[in-house]
């Protein structure tokens, strides 16, 4: 099932908002792109490091709608 939205959780907001612009972006669109496309692609290391963790909440999000749904 395709996904129409999401949560962005401030926790993530506050974890990133310090980190350079172009790492920042890399972030941000990592996060759309996985949450949206389930894409994962190749991401330098400081923010694969930050997308680690967000990721964990985009998954169990998505096993909660599952539930959901059933």
């Amino acid at each position: 099932m395709e996904r129409k939205s999401f949560v962005f959780y401030k926790k993530w907001n506050d974890a990133i908002v310090g980190l350079p612009e172009n790492v920042k972006l890399e972030i941000y669109n990592a996060i759309m792109r996985y949450a949206f496309d389930g894409d994962i692609s190749d991401l330098k290391p400081m923010a694969n490091i930050a997308f680690s963790f967000i990721k964990g909440d985009i998954d169990r999000d998505r096993d909660v709608d599952r539930d959901i749904e059933k």
